[in-house]
């Protein structure tokens, strides 16, 4: 029988949806579908069930318009050792708007510190996060910044890692299952960073809460 290209198997790698969400596993992406193990909770436990609880954040500092990066806002507690992701409450915002939320929700939720990377957006978080607790008659939340000695993989595997340990340390709430955090996660893929890729503000978060949760960096 005469060759055909056209019986010959396709190899290449290809993008791989899954079917209960909008979530697409990028080939080269550093996480995949099967390292998300989810919790059965809907919305975060008692401050008094967990250990400590923080948020993370990233955030966007190059428009102030609402309509630049997105402004990376998670939060997760750690039980016994073991680290849930719970709230993503990312988004394109003025400063102003997610100041309110991000203080609304630490004192809400029972969080300790947020973490910050010391070189990207400290001062305004700083700035915006007093402004915003002050209007709002709350406490000023507690700043806890981290300085990034690494790439953006290099920093990310450590945390793939943890995702993929056994016994599991890292879960998410079952209200993140199949949502904007899970889909970043699995399309970034390092070094494929050009102007028409969208910064991965949710992923900067996660991995800065991780390993300040799982090393306490």
């Amino acid at each position: 029988m005469a060759y055909d290209p056209a019986h010959e198997p396709d190899s290449r790698p290809r993008r791989r949806v899954r079917r209960d969400a909008k979530v697409v596993e990028m080939p080269g992406a550093l996480w995949k579908f099967k390292d998300f193990e989810w919790t059965d909770r809907l919305e975060p436990r008692p401050v008094s069930e967990v250990d400590v609880r923080v948020m993370s954040v990233d955030p966007a500092v190059t428009d102030e318009t609402g309509k630049g990066d997105e402004t990376g806002i998670l939060m997760g507690s750690v039980t016994n050792g073991t680290l849930t992701v719970e709230l993503d409450l990312s988004g394109k915002m003025h400063p102003d708007d997610w100041a309110r939320l991000i203080v609304t929700a630490y004192n809400t939720w029972g969080c300790s510190s947020i973490i910050v990377e010391d070189n990207q957006g400290k001062a305004l978080l700083n700035i915006a996060l007093g402004n915003a607790a002050d209007q709002l008659g709350l406490p000023r939340p507690t700043i806890y910044t981290i300085t990034a000695k690494d790439s953006k993989e290099a920093r990310a595997i450590p945390v793939v890692q943890a995702y993929r340990s056994t016994p599991r340390r890292v879960y998410h709430d079952l209200a993140l299952k199949g949502g904007a955090l899970e889909a970043q996660l699995t399309s970034w893929v390092p070094r494929r960073n050009t102007a028409t890729i969208q910064s991965p503000d949710r992923l900067d978060a996660l991995v800065w809460r991780v390993r300040h949760g799982r090393w306490n960096e």
